[in-house]
């Protein structure tokens, strides 16, 4: 039986690259210190990421995912569509700006992914996402004060960061689980306990309606059980104490929509979706231009109004060709990741539990990402970068059960006469077979 693969260590450049890039690119590090608020830090991040790439001896082969991960060759699509959408753009200046922009994305992403090789690599890219994790949820629950809870200084709103705590949440949870160490393991659990409250205190009932989409498949997964229940039941004491009253305030609008401004008004979440279809078939093939959704919206008569829906987003932006990158972006991890969950010889293998973590994770990341316009958000790329290291790590543990599995090598020999001399043939599987050239 397998228990693990030759996985070389990573290096401290690799190392200190994927903490960085993380750090900035996802935890909004200026937003903690004013130390790191200044101009050029996330060109400092890329170009440290991009040196880490150059000089590492342990990179993963871009081979290697063009024949393992088949949605790699969708992430690079959409890539492709972000540039291609900019010339056929309503405003040209505004997505030449936006594409300059997602220049970062892919300086966050590739690094990641190709540093990231095998376990340690995987291990060091959920260490940083831990990391990232605590620093926003701690950073909701110690500085929340009167009204919604976010990070001052950073660049993600309440419903933002609900939606990133949420995406890393379950993955982070299922990587906690299968650590040895208990007093690792519990410090971990309780910084989930932060991110579950702090989630909380954001009030974003977008990030709620997601949360408890993600705790319904986690049922799925897990059996009902005495603990479980007991932890289900501390974490509802706990909401109930911390939790301020506008929370149960915001949350109680859920069961009657039909009287929500988002329902009625004309600058409401269903009018924008609306005209942003409108849009996408409109400029069917390579959609207003990244990032000029406000911008189309207004020209051509609306409001001027972000998507507040991921899906939505990207097709009025992008296109078809882009939706569709983006569809299998975001949905066929879970195919893949289910079939994985389901497999008893994968039970063997000692990442399984984070087969579940990350298959719940892209579902909460769905889910939250319908109420934000979150398309080119960087923590989707970091749940892609996980998805994509750990089906590289499982092609290598599958190569090895082939391998293992294969029939011995078998030999025949026949007895060397006089007339005749001995040639050997290698041929596939490792056979190899000793023939007579007889003289004529």
């Amino acid at each position: 039986m397998l228990s693990a693969v030759h996985s070389p260590r990573i290096g401290l450049m690799p190392n200190i690259a994927i903490y960085l890039l993380m750090l900035v690119f996802v935890g909004n590090l200026p937003a903690f210190s004013s130390i790191f608020a200044f101009r050029g830090l996330g060109f400092i991040a890329a170009a440290v990421g991009i040196l880490a790439v150059a000089v590492s001896p342990q990179r993963q082969s871009f081979a290697d995912m063009f024949r393992d991960v088949p949605v790699f060759k969708f992430i690079l699509g959409l890539m492709a569509m972000v540039y291609l959408s900019v010339p056929l753009s309503v405003w040209v200046g505004g997505a030449l700006s936006m594409a300059k922009t997602y220049l970062y994305t892919i300086a966050f992403f590739f690094p990641l992914v190709i540093l990231a090789k095998g376990e340690n690599g995987l291990r060091i890219l959920l260490n940083s996402g831990l990391l990232v994790f605590t620093l926003l949820a701690f950073g909701l629950v110690l500085n929340h004060g009167q009204g919604r809870a976010m990070i001052q200084g950073s660049l993600y709103d309440s419903n933002d960061v609900a939606y990133v705590l949420l995406s890393l949440m379950p993955l982070l949870f299922y990587y906690l689980h299968s650590l040895r160490i208990p007093v690792v393991k519990w410090a971990g659990y309780l910084v989930i306990l932060a991110g579950v409250l702090g989630l909380g205190l954001t009030e974003s009932r977008g990030g709620v309606v997601a949360f408890v989409a993600v705790f319904i498949v986690f049922l799925r997964f897990e059996k009902v059980s005495f603990k479980l229940i007991l932890s289900g039941a501390f974490i509802g004491l706990i909401a109930l104490y911390f939790l301020p009253g506008a929370f149960w305030e915001r949350m109680a609008t859920l069961t009657d929509l039909s009287s929500d401004y988002n329902v009625q008004s004309e600058f409401g979440r269903i009018a924008i979706w609306e005209h942003g279809l409108e849009m996408f078939y409109t400029n069917l093939l390579t959609g207003v231009g990244v990032g000029q959704f406000s911008a189309g919206s207004g020209m051509s008569g609306a409001v001027f109004m972000t998507a507040h829906n991921s899906v939505i987003q990207i097709a009025a932006e992008l296109g078809l060709i882009g939706l569709v990158c983006y569809l299998v972006m975001v949905l066929y991890p879970l195919r893949t990741l289910k079939r994985r969950i389901k497999d008893p010889a994968m039970k063997a293998r000692p990442h399984y539990s984070l087969y579940k973590g990350l298959y719940i994770s892209f579902v909460g990341q769905f889910c939250g990402s319908q109420f934000i316009s979150a398309g080119y958000f960087k923590s989707l790329y970091y749940l892609l970068a996980v998805y994509i290291v750990l089906a590289l790590i499982d092609a290598a543990y599958d190569a090895e059960s082939v391998a293992e599995t294969a029939e011995p090598v078998a030999e025949m020999t026949f007895e060397e006469s006089e007339e005749g001399k001995k040639r050997k043939y290698t041929i596939k599987k490792k056979r190899t077979y000793t023939l007579v050239d007889k003289k004529h």
